[in-house]
């Protein structure tokens, strides 16, 4: 018998299954430090290690495996001689198994769950409105002045960005953009297609949100408007997303494609999804935030899952347009 351990040091991540393939993500960045692969063969009782480039990828585990393999095959010759003899028929019996159990076990140390937090942000390609018009959000730098719906222009404090690999995104479903297509909120909102995280809250204004929660004007999460025709979730992945986070000293709505929607929410699960370097540069900003019990203002009222999804049905179904025009 042999048992066989892979353990990848000392990079941390999440190991995927889909379908028959093993994925392994991680945010650490590659370096020859991390990058080493230790294995560990148990074979009738001893432990052998050995440790390979992973740059070296399937081709050294399977030499290490095939070397393991051939101690494996001159255990089971000798076993066999000492079968052959009558004075050991009655203490040893051989039963024939596979020379190498087909299952490789990945260790791998628990994650701070970044990979699984849904980030709050825009994906490149927006347009945000400034001092100075419509500006590409890339472009965009702490200080700049946005246009906000309720105090007008305002700097930047912060500004990040996060790249996300196809591979995560085909893996991770929660973390593919939606799309807002032209029009698709009212009249001429957005003014063209709109990509945002699935947590990005969306403003709607309307009689139904009235009628709903009291308030003409609620924040809903984009994930939970798809029955809306012309919002969808982004399947054709065809490179990497770049998501981007704006704060400014409160929660603010900004104008993006045309469509009103809000900038980050520092709030203790958004703070999950920017990644602990960027963390420590907003805490230093605001330090209030590294409190446990404090809580961020919220610019308008934030519709839970369940009811922002009976919003998207009740307009769905009464032919109304998310954002009444004014």
């Amino acid at each position: 018998m042999a048992a066989i351990n892979l353990q990848l040091n000392p990079i941390e991540g999440h190991v995927v299954r889909v379908r028959d393939t093993n994925y392994f993500i991680s945010d650490t960045d590659p370096t020859p430090d991390n990058l080493l692969v230790t294995m560990s063969i148990t074979v009738a009782g001893q432990t052998v290690s050995a440790t390979v480039p992973a740059s070296d990828g399937i081709e050294a585990l399977s030499d290490a495996l095939r070397a393991r393999a051939a101690e494996l095959r001159a255990l089971r010759m000798r076993l066999r001689d000492l079968h052959s003899k009558p004075r050991q028929r009655q203490s040893i019996r051989w039963r024939r198994r596979p020379a190498l159990v087909n299952t490789i076990t990945v260790n791998v140390a628990p994650g701070d769950g970044i990979l699984d937090v849904a980030p709050v942000c825009f994906v490149r390609g927006t347009l945000i409105e400034t001092v100075n018009g419509l500006q590409p959000i890339r472009s965009l730098k702490v200080g700049d002045m946005v246009m906000t719906r309720d105090h007008g222009l305002q700097p930047i404090r912060w500004i990040g960005c996060r790249v996300l690999s196809p591979m995560r995104l085909v893996l991770n479903a929660k973390l593919r953009p939606i799309r807002i297509r032209a029009g698709a909120l009212g009249r001429q909102m957005p003014a063209n297609d709109l990509l945002v995280s699935p947590q990005h809250r969306i403003l709607v204004r309307s009689a139904i949100a009235q009628k709903m929660f009291g308030t003409e004007e609620i924040l809903a999460a984009a994930k939970q408007l798809v029955m809306i025709d012309g919002i969808d979730i982004c399947d054709e992945i065809v490179g990497p997303v770049e998501y981007f986070h704006i704060l400014f000293d409160q929660h603010e709505i900004v104008f993006a494609n045309g469509a009103e929607a809000e900038s980050l929410l520092p709030g203790p699960e958004a703070l999950k999804s920017v990644g602990p370097d960027a963390l420590d540069e907003i805490y230093e900003l605001f330090p209030e935030l590294s409190d446990a019990g404090f809580m961020p203002s919220q610019v308008r009222k934030l519709a839970t899952g369940r009811m922002a999804r009976r919003l998207a049905v009740r307009h769905a179904q009464n032919g109304k347009a998310l954002v009444a025009h004014s």
